[in-house]
Parts: structure tokens; C-alpha cells; sequence
């Protein structure tokens, strides 16, 4: 059991540094929401009393920006771990060297009619990296064909090397990032080099989108082929055996999240973005509260700012940097909306700036005698500050113990 735990410990740990971003992502042009999803198949394949592969993982982070239908960026990685290389002899000095590898591993992302694929780049250390496709893949295959006779054919056959493959289906809901462990070309044959990593990785960013206001479930399944090289030295002769097969498959589930922090008067329109749930996440009747929107630490990460008990320079930048935006734009932020009329203009920094200097605000987080009240009639009060929307709701206003109340709202598609 030590054993077990030690090698799913040390799958997830590979599988989990594939996933370090390759690209940047600048904080202050996306709002992401991380998921994430992990599963792995720990079987123990064998031949002949020795151990071929030990282990297959594969784990998926998605961050899902939410300011309008904007690219999104996610990272999936697949590691599998093979067993050692060895010798021996079937005692007419005819000696074999056999080698487990990975003849292919794969990973799909799959999403509903909401998700659309746009690009797909693979990195790995089992193929030669970079994206692809068949018809590269074909040709450089050719080109080695032809030039057989000569010593350009050992340099196109390096570059040939069954280079990684993207595949994705017309209507765009699923992409496949295929690679193959890498072999080197000696004489005139393929073989996989006996020094090759026992763990086996690849990762894959994949570009996409979803459709804004929609809770998105991506299904997600990896392959991994396993086969053991058997290499007469005496003759030079390459055998091949299948060993087995690891797969495993599970989804993950996007959910959006926005905030928005208004006025002392407690009014909030509700945004059209499909949402379900508001929740409560501070009050605030004293000086300044309207206008501290920036510079403290989000409990949520999918959130870019949060009030820091002070209003300074930083929330004049916050809101100055989505000056003349619309609920709508890609560029648009809820915290930014002070006046809570769905535009970010001079009635917002208008705020900002009559309470320009104000340190040491105090937020209420007892929420006892809440409660919030809907354009539709309705007056609810919140469990553990949630609050289902009612149906055709567009606006509401937070009040405690009957007096209206500033407050900072997170919104949430379920």
C-alpha cells in the first residue's frame, strides 16, 4: 500500500508541473476562474516477471476568463510511468535488450454546444514538440522516401519522428492532442533508445471559448499505449509486443463567478449574464465604503479585486482603466460600476474621488436582520448570504434590520 500511494503521489506531482503555463496570461486583461480535474489508472502491467509500466495520469486546469466571450487558455497534462530497461540471454549467447515505451499517448477535451475549439499546441517530452498535423507528418514521410540513398535521409527522419498531432471535428466541441514517444533512426530502422525517461509526459494549451452566461462541463479522456521493444543485438532484429492499455476519463464544471460593490443606498441591478445566486460578502454604512473597490486580496481567485479599507490612488486607477465601458464589453468589470447603472463613466470617479483619502474603513460581516428585496415583490433573506434570483428579477436592494445598506455582492451561474 506504501508503494501505491507513493506512485499516485508521484504521478500527480509530474502531471500537475505539465500544467505550469507555457504562455503568460496578464492579470489585468482577463478575469480567470481556475478548475481543475485529476484522475489516473495505477495498474501494474508485466512481462515475464518484470514490470513494463507502473502508472497513467492525467489532470486538466481551465481559466475561464468571464468578461464577455473572450479566448480562454487551459492546460492539460498526461504522465505515465514505465518500467526499467533489461538485458538477457537465451543461453546460445543470442542476447536481447528489451525496452518499455509508450507507442501512443493521447487527450481529448470535449465540451457541449457552448464550447468551441479554436487552436491547439502540444509540448512534450515523449514526441518532438510544437503543433501539428497528418499532412506534415505525411510529407516529411515522403520526402525521407525519396532521398533514402542519401545522408539527407537520417536529418529528415530526425525531423520526421511522428511528430505530435492536433485533431479536432468540424463543429469545433472537442480537441485531441496525440503524440508518440520518441525513437531514434539507427541504420535503417526506428527504435526506442533504452535511456529514454521512465516517466513519460505531455501537455497540451488548448484555445477556446464558451458562450457568455452558461455553466460549461468539459469531458475529458486520455489513452496511453503500452509497448515493450525487444532488440536482438546479435542480428539487429526489432520486435515489438503490445503490453496494455491505460485510459481514464472525467469531467470537470465551469462556473462563473462576478462581483459588484454600489452605493451606501444598497441598490444593485442584477446582470445579464444568466445567473442564478447572489451572495452577500460584506456591508458597509460607513465613510468611504462606496469607494474602496481595489487593492485587497480576493477570497475568490476567480476575482480580480477586492476592497483593502482605503481609498487611494489604486482604486482610481481600477476604475480609470475601464473608463467608457458597457455591461457587455470585453473590457468590462462590475467593481468599476459604483453608480450600478451599467456604464463605468464620470459619476463613477465622482465617488472615488469625494471619498479620496479615506483610510481604516470598517465592513460589517454580521448579516443577521438582512435581507434583499426584488423589483418583482419579493423580500428574501439569505442563508449563509445566498440568494436564489427570482425569475424576470432585473434589480434589488440589501437591507439590514429595514434600513437600506451598502454592500459587496458575488454572483454566481449554478
Amino acid at each position: 500500500m506504501k508503494k501505491r500511494v507513493t506512485l499516485i503521489s508521484l504521478l500527480i506531482a509530474t502531471v500537475v508541473l505539465t500544467l505550469v503555463p507555457i504562455f503568460p496570461v496578464r492579470a489585468e486583461d482577463t478575469r480567470l476562474n481556475p478548475i481543475s480535474g485529476l484522475d489516473y489508472d495505477v495498474r501494474t502491467f508485466e512481462y515475464e516477471g518484470h514490470v513494463i509500466a507502473e502508472g497513467f495520469a492525467v489532470s486538466i486546469s481551465a481559466d475561464l476568463p468571464f468578461d464577455g466571450s473572450i479566448t480562454q487558455l487551459k492546460f492539460g497534462g498526461a504522465v505515465a510511468r514505465l518500467g526499467d530497461t533489461w538485458d538477457s540471454t537465451d543461453g546460445m549467447n543470442y542476447y536481447f535488450k528489451y525496452t518499455p515505451y509508450v507507442d501512443e499517448m493521447w487527450l481529448k477535451v470535449e465540451g457541449d454546444s457552448h464550447y468551441t475549439k479554436e487552436e491547439i499546441a502540444i509540448y512534450d517530452n515523449t514526441g518532438t514538440g510544437g503543433s501539428s498535423c497528418d499532412f506534415f507528418s505525411v510529407v516529411l514521410e515522403g520526402i525521407g522516401l525519396i532521398f533514402t540513398a542519401y545522408d539527407i535521409y537520417i536529418w529528415l527522419a530526425e525531423i520526421y519522428q511522428l511528430p505530435p498531432v492536433a485533431e479536432w471535428n468540424e463543429n469545433g466541441h472537442w480537441s485531441k492532442a496525440i503524440i508518440w514517444q520518441k525513437k531514434e533512426f539507427a541504420g535503417n530502422r526506428w527504435v526506442v533508445n533504452p535511456n529514454s525517461p521512465r516517466l513519460q509526459t505531455a501537455s497540451a494549451n488548448v484555445w477556446g471559448y464558451f458562450e457568455e452566461g452558461n455553466s460549461y462541463i468539459l469531458n475529458v479522456t486520455a489513452q496511453a499505449e503500452i509497448y515493450l521493444q525487444i532488440w536482438e543485438l546479435w542480428s539487429g532484429a526489432i520486435g515489438e509486443m503490445h503490453i496494455g492499455t491505460y485510459q481514464v476519463s472525467f469531467e470537470v464544471t465551469v462556473h462563473p463567478l462576478w462581483a459588484m460593490k454600489t452605493l451606501q443606498n444598497g441598490y444593485f441591478y442584477v446582470p445579464n449574464l444568466n445567473i442564478q445566486t447572489l451572495k452577500i460578502e460584506l456591508l458597509f454604512d460607513g465613510y468611504g465604503g462606496p469607494a474602496d473597490q481595489f487593492g485587497g486580496v480576493p477570497p475568490y481567485v476567480a476575482l480580480k479585486t477586492w476592497p483593502d479599507c482605503r481609498v487611494e490612488g489604486k482604486d482610481v486607477s481600477w476604475v480609470s482603466r475601464h473608463y467608457n465601458t458597457f455591461e457587455g464589453d470585453l473590457d468590462w468589470d462590475y467593481m468599476a460600476d459604483i453608480k450600478a447603472d451599467r456604464k463605468i463613466d464620470g459619476k463613477d470617479l465622482a465617488v472615488i474621488s469625494r471619498y479620496y483619502g479615506t483610510y481604516g474603513i470598517v465592513y460589517i460581516y454580521d448579516l443577521s436582520g438582512v435581507t434583499v428585496v426584488f423589483n418583482t415583490g419579493q423580500e428574501i433573506t439569505p442563508t449563509e448570504g445566498c440568494v436564489d434570483i427570482p425569475n424576470g428579477a432585473t434589480s434589488f436592494n440589501v437591507y439590514k434590520d429595514g434600513i437600506a445598506i451598502g454592500a459587496l455582492i458575488t454572483f454566481w451561474i449554478e
